[in-house]
């Protein structure tokens, strides 16, 4: 009796010994799916740096004038935010999956503040050809994984071309950019890095940097400048740059709005109009209070005007600035319930040899349209009196009649359409992404 206890006793020993093993493998294998197929130990990780590093390029990808930078970006995002953005460069992962990679890196080195949960890092492995943008819960809602694609989407090219610093540097600004926007900071080093001209110590309603105006466009804008302030509280200002030097054009005028402090200003009742030059980018900007004039009629209107004279023969670009800016100083006016300044109106107006010209225009048209309406009705007339006179003469009575129709012949040669099911749709150029962040390859 003992003899068969103490057997049973060794089988459930043995039992448990086996379950025990088979879930170590079962987590393993778990694991190793996880990263790829290939697990990733913790010896294989990079070190965490012993004191904070926003830049840790192992794979030598990134310039030090730029990497000087993105510190300088990322020591004050953290300042202001406690948000991290680390960029971390390798030469390989060894055949580990990227995303569990950078998941496994970004837990083990605690990007972020604990707390929040809002760090980023973007992670390259330069001989796989292959990056990753992982996020943490508390940034999710701002950089969102369509969003982090989409930067890794704009470094594709640069990078295909090896010119890995700048795309680097331009990607971290956009993160960075996106997380102050997102905790509603404004970060000064974000101004130097994209190269953003000083403030003039005496702004008025026009910064022409890029020499597009014409001395008397450039005097009215800052007529109908003050008269809009005086009528309205209201402040719209023209900045020109004459080349961004591969700087996204939206990026440089949204941060340029914030630099130089317009965004709030008048309580939020500003407006800036953009324009880069070599780039041929046109943007109105407004501040909090004006939100809706970015959907307005009127401001479409001005741009696209604007944007028609590229390239550009200075003298009808610059009276087309001063037209754009009159058009939306208008509408400003009207949504203030105030009368639009003389100076404002006259902006607005075209030249007399415009009306002049449209006249000349106008008039064959108007004779054309009659003379086609006319022969229209004549046929019309022609035709009713026709059968008219067939009813009246009797002829009408005499028809044949009987049942009409016909049989449609679909055995000709003619091609005929096949329709069938097909698949359709396309992939993300920036490759799989998921939750917290977004792959890719270049």
């Amino acid at each position: 009796m003992n003899g068969d206890r103490s057997v049973r006793g060794v089988l459930a020993l043995i039992l448990v010994l086996t379950i025990l093993l088979w879930s170590g493998t079962q987590t393993e294998a778990a694991t190793s799916r996880l990263l790829g197929g290939t697990s990733v130990a913790a010896e294989e990780l990079l070190a965490k740096p012993a004191q904070r590093e926003y830049i840790v390029d192992t794979a030598g990808m990134i310039s030090a004038e730029d990497a000087a930078q993105i510190t300088a970006i990322g020591t004050e995002l953290r300042t202001k935010t406690k948000a991290e953005i680390v960029v971390v460069t390798v030469s390989t992962l060894g055949g580990a999956d990227i995303e569990g990679y950078a998941n496994e890196l970004f837990r083990s080195w605690g990007i972020g503040n604990a707390q929040m949960n809002n760090g980023v890092l973007l992670l390259i492995a330069k001989d796989d050809r292959a990056f990753r943008i992982e996020v943490g819960y508390g940034l999710e809602g701002a950089i969102t994984d369509g969003y982090a694609g989409s930067v890794l989407d704009a470094m594709k090219g640069e990078f295909r071309k090896e010119n890995y610093s700048p795309a680097i540097l331009t990607a971290y600004i956009t993160l960075a950019q996106k997380a102050a926007a997102e905790y509603g900071v404004a970060l000064e080093s974000l101004g130097a890095a994209l190269g953003i001209p000083a403030k003039p110590a005496h702004l008025g309603a026009v910064a022409d940097f890029g020499e597009m105006l014409m001395p008397e466009d450039a005097t009215a804008i800052e007529q109908m400048g003050g008269d809009l302030t005086n009528a309205t509280g209201a402040q719209m200002i023209v900045v020109t740059m004459p080349t961004l030097r591969g700087v996204d054009a939206g990026r440089f005028a949204q941060q340029l709005f914030i630099d130089w402090q317009l965004k709030d200003a008048a309580h939020g009742n500003t407006a800036l109009l953009f324009i880069a030059k070599e780039e041929r980018e046109i943007f109105f900007l407004f501040g909090s209070a004006l939100t809706e004039m970015e959907q307005e009629h009127d401001t479409t209107y001005a741009v696209n005007r604007i944007r028609s004279e590229f390239p550009f023969d200075k003298d009808d670009i610059s009276e087309e600035i001063r037209k754009g800016y009159a058009t939306v100083a208008a509408r400003l006016c009207e949504k203030a319930h105030v009368a639009v300044p003389d100076s404002i109106d006259e902006g607005c107006s075209e030249p007399f040899y415009v009306y002049i010209f449209g006249i000349l225009i106008a008039i064959p048209l108007i004779g054309l349209l009659l003379y086609v309406v006319g022969h229209a009705f004549g046929l019309a007339f022609l035709s009713l009196s026709a059968l008219l006179n067939l009813l009246s003469s009797g002829r009408y009575g005499h028809m044949p009649s009987g049942g009409g129709g016909g049989t449609y012949d679909d055995d000709d040669d003619r091609p005929t359409y096949h329709g069938g099911g097909s698949s359709g749709g396309g992939s993300y150029g920036g490759g799989s992404s998921g939750g917290g962040g977004a792959s890719g390859n270049w």
